[in-house]
Parts: C-alpha cells; sequence; structure tokens
C-alpha cells in the first residue's frame, strides 16, 4: 500500500489549526495497529523507534506525504513523561514535546517552554491544573484577559476544562483589577454563548463579584421572556427560559446595593411569575 493511500488514515489538518493541536489530536485519535501497520510499510523499519531530532526536520521539509511521515513519528513510538525535555530542547521538535507534555500532564514544563496563549489555552482546554499549576499563572493580567475572549467566542466550543481551569485561575488571584476585563459586553457575549444545562459556576462567581458589571438583563434579545417571544420564537424562548432559571437562583439573594441589579432582580420577577403561570 502506498503512502498516498495511507493519506486517508491520517488526522486531516483543520483551517488555521496550530502545528501543536494538530500533533496532539494525531497522538489522540489514529488507531495505534493502523499506525504501526504504516510505519513499518512506509519506513521499511521492523523497530519502531522514538523520532530523532533529525529525522523529524527531514520530515517536516519533504513537499509528498508530508503529514504522512510527520504522523509515524508523532504516533506511532511508544513516548513517555521523560521524553517531554528532550523534545522541548530542540527547536525543531518543540511542538512535538508540547503535545507530549498535555498528553502526560506536565504543566510546569509545558509553561516554562515560553508557549503562546494560544497553545496554552490548548492545556486548557485538554487538562485540569492543579493548585502548583494555577499557582503559575492566576496573577497574569494577560493570560487571563486572552482566556476570557476565548472562552466567549462564539465561534468556538466552550469546553468543560477550559471553563473549571479559568474559575480556579481567577478564584485564587490576588490582582485587583479584573473589574476591565468582565465587562457588560463580555458578560453579555458569556450569558449568550454559555449552555446552562446545570449549575454555572463561573457565570455566578463573576455576577456576585463584579456587580458593577452587569448587563441590563431587559435589553438583551436572548433573554426576552415574554409571551410575544415565546408565541412567534418558541426555540429562542427555551434557551431564555434556561438562562433565566439558572441565574434567578441565586440572583434574587444577591445583597448588592446597585440600580441595575434591582432591575435585573424585578426582571427575574417577572420572570418567574410568567413561567409559573404556564405551568399551572
Amino acid at each position: 500500500m502506498s503512502s498516498t493511500v495511507f493519506n486517508a488514515f491520517i488526522v486531516p489538518r483543520k483551517e488555521g489549526e496550530t502545528e501543536l493541536s494538530w500533533l496532539l489530536n494525531t497522538r489522540k485519535y489514529l488507531r495505534s495497529f493502523e499506525i504501526i501497520e504504516m510505519y513499518k510499510e512506509i519506513l521499511k523499519r521492523e523497530e519502531i523507534e522514538k523520532v530523532s531530532v533529525d529525522d523529524w526536520v527531514k520530515a517536516k521539509n519533504i513537499n509528498v506525504n508530508r503529514d504522512v511521515i510527520l504522523s509515524l513519528f508523532t504516533s506511532a513510538p511508544d513516548y513517555a513523561p521523560s521524553d517531554i525535555v528532550t523534545y522541548l530542547a530542540n527547536d525543531a521538535t518543540k511542538d512535538l514535546g508540547l503535545a507530549l507534555a498535555i498528553q502526560f500532564e506536565d504543566f510546569e514544563k509545558f509553561y516554562r517552554s515560553n508557549v503562546e496563549i494560544p497553545d496554552l489555552i490548548l492545556y486548557l482546554e485538554n487538562n485540569i491544573l492543579n493548585e502548583h499549576d494555577i499557582n503559575l499563572i492566576k496573577d497574569n493580567k494577560d493570560i487571563i484577559e486572552n482566556v476570557f475572549d476565548r472562552i466567549i467566542d462564539k465561534e468556538k466550543v466552550m469546553y468543560h476544562n477550559l471553563l473549571n481551569n479559568f474559575l480556579n485561575i481567577i478564584q485564587n488571584s490576588v490582582l485587583q483589577n479584573l473589574s476591565s476585563i468582565f465587562s457588560k459586553k463580555k458578560i453579555s457575549a458569556y450569558i449568550a454563548h454559555a449552555n446552562f444545562y446545570d449549575h454555572d459556576a463561573l457565570l455566578e462567581y463573576i455576577l456576585t463579584n463584579y456587580p458593577d458589571s452587569h448587563p441590563n438583563f431587559s435589553k438583551l434579545p436572548f433573554m426576552f421572556w415574554d409571551s410575544f417571544t415565546r408565541s412567534r420564537y418558541f426555540s429562542r424562548w427555551l434557551k431564555t427560559r434556561s438562562i433565566m432559571s439558572e441565574i434567578s437562583r441565586y440572583y434574587l439573594e444577591l445583597d448588592i446595593e446597585n440600580d441595575i441589579v434591582e432591575i435585573n432582580k424585578n426582571y427575574m420577577r417577572g420572570f418567574l411569575e410568567f413561567n409559573d403561570s404556564l405551568e399551572r
């Protein structure tokens, strides 16, 4: 079987995907029995060995079937945590080392390799940080701001690990000026993008701790609960009901003196009365 045919088995690159993301997905999703067969047939090697820096550089510079060869070197060998440092030490293999650091959950080695924030976010999407890991980044405002911007990006999935990590980071941060990150506009974007299948601990924390940044719920179209919206846009109304039901569990108990908060509380009381009338 030719390497061209084997192209059907490799993980395709997504548009705009980083090299690290593709290598990590290759480690995750290529099935071992297929990649081992590919390795032996294409490379004509019986023994599967960890890739050398020279072989990696040669593979990256070929024009034909480049991703096939890189997939072989990425997925076939049985890498270990001790290999992370080896590959991080060379710029040519750094992305492979970062992918292994994500796989083996070694955040400190990953972070201290001067990673770009999109790569850092990839780690946060895949693994839960421990206390030591959190302490490395909890007081970095640029990271906090960029991670929140990633969370509210409506074109991307709100991964559970990412939300969990972000909540743990801001709960432990000693920074005093995070209100500029949690603006009315960004909180609105979060509410619009979030899924309210379960308790949203991150939203509760933000609304509890940044009362001056609350948007006016009655002005947000995705929070309209009136009978007209229900009759004309029922699917949208169902999302609104999920949002309002979740937030009302704690919002009415907020001990905050703030005009917008009071407006929102009255708006929620109206929703609860309306929703109750539907269930009678």
